[in-house]
């Protein structure tokens, strides 16, 4: 349970504005803004993460049934039970709070309504309801805030012990991890500028240059981000990259290379020698890339709005395609994004990520490797698509990834794979591919 007390109540007036939002538009990330003040980041994406949960609480003690309530009322209760429940803050100083607020936001009416409920909750805090629909998996999903669709794929993969930890990993605050740019900054510089920020950190083992973090918020307040002294980059994503194991005076292609942090990965692998093509199909993410560039200092970049299902053949010594998935190896991330995933998504993206597999594979010259990669958990984005790739795809054979990755993040199929609540980074999934 975190101990963040979220005292102003201009703090909360905020994060309700950026909650309806997102109930909205449907996207946690335009709503919090790069702007938004940690505290009202906290609350926004824990009351985000824990909807279901809170939803259910609200059920217990609001006589009023959710489908019923005002929508700014339900967020009201959503956010002041979330900030008692789960971000523990003093009881008196929450509720009181959250009455003010409502008063301002709503009216006086609600404010009583509010007043009552979160009295009730804060009388119980210790002894709050847990689900009983006689369905397990669905009182898990409900007590782990995650759709009951997914629940029930992760007990019938993991057992319901170990799907229990996975939905927890995924409800605790994200873990942060940086690349030191070491084209602008050595690694113990960099490591004594963490130490003058007073920002605690452990290199990754296995990755040169990778830092967890204990806390972002120094290292952009110091500017540290937009000089391109290092970047926001997860170790699983680095993984990916070394798996890719780009040499200096290579041609590579990133084919589906938004927002540019396994690019800029590359060109720092290579020592900013050689050729590296960024693809997006979209402009606006094509130019996200163009800014990581620009912040990293790297010339053997060059970005191009490109759709890879309709380009030319290129030939290329190393391609990487980080396809478009579910995203379920980033929910602790992505507070919003399990909320937006069903399984027909997954059997819609299946198609696109074979389309797009297809499509890398025309690029890599004879000799040379192709890393696909997700940052899904799911086993049919994953080994499914190489297993159907290599049986139409004769001209290209495995490379088991244990020469280039940790022995625990290598399956027994020999490919990346990681997990949250197993590997305490995001999970991701990746394949190397050798073209004969």
């Amino acid at each position: 349970m975190s101990t963040a007390v979220i005292q102003p109540n201009a703090d909360r007036t905020e994060a309700i504005r950026q909650l309806r939002r997102i109930a909205r538009d449907k996207a946690f990330r335009s709503a919090v803004g790069a702007d938004t003040r940690p505290r009202t980041v906290e609350l926004v994406s824990t009351v985000t993460r824990w909807r279901r949960w809170l939803d259910f609480q609200l059920s217990q003690f609001c006589h009023t049934s959710l489908d019923r309530l005002e929508p700014l009322v339900a967020e009201l209760l959503r956010a002041g039970i979330c900030e008692l429940a789960i971000l523990g803050t003093p009881a008196y100083a929450t509720v009181h709070s959250w009455v003010d607020v409502t008063r301002a936001m709503v009216r006086p009416q609600a404010a009583r309504l509010v007043n009552g409920v979160l009295r009730n909750v804060a009388d119980r805090l210790n002894k709050l309801p847990d689900p009983d629909t006689g369905d397990k998996t669905r009182d898990l999903a409900i007590r782990w805030s995650h759709p009951t669709w997914l629940a029930r794929r992760y007990v019938q993969r993991f057992g319901a012990n170990e799907a229990h930890l996975l939905m927890q990993s995924n409800n605790r605050a994200p873990r942060h991890y940086v690349r030191a740019n070491t084209m602008k900054v050595s690694p113990g510089d960099f490591e004594l500028q963490l130490s003058a920020l007073n920002v605690d950190f452990t290199a990754v083992p296995h990755l040169d240059y990778y830092y967890q973090v204990s806390n972002l918020g120094p290292i952009l307040g110091a500017g540290m981000l937009q000089n391109g002294i290092c970047a926001v980059h997860d170790a699983s994503a680095g993984l990916v990259v070394r798996l890719l194991d780009p040499q200096p005076n290579e041609n590579i292609l990133d084919a589906c290379a938004a927002p540019g942090g396994k690019t800029c990965q590359i060109a720092q692998r290579m020592g900013d020698k050689g050729r590296i093509s960024a693809w997006d199909r979209h402009p606006g993410r094509a130019d996200r890339i163009r800014r990581a560039v620009e912040a990293n200092g790297f010339a053997s970049i060059t970005v191009k709005c490109q759709d890879l299902l309709a380009a030319d053949r290129g030939s290329y010594d190393r391609v990487l395609v980080d396809v478009p998935c579910t995203g379920t190896g980033v929910l602790a991330k992505r507070a919003d994004l399990r909320w937006h995933r069903t399984s027909d998504m997954l059997d819609e993206l299946i198609v696109l990520q074979d389309r797009l597999l297809d499509a890398a594979a025309k690029h890599v010259k004879s000799g040379g490797r192709l890393v696909y990669s997700t940052c899904s958990i799911e086993p049919e984005e994953n080994e499914e698509r190489i297993d159907a790739f290599l049986s139409r795809n004769k001209a290209f054979r495995m490379m088991p990834a244990k020469h280039l990755s940790p022995d625990e993040l290598v399956t027994e199929a020999g490919y990346l794979a990681t997990l949250p609540h197993r590997h305490e980074m995001d999970g991701a999934f990746a394949a190397c591919l050798h073209r004969l």
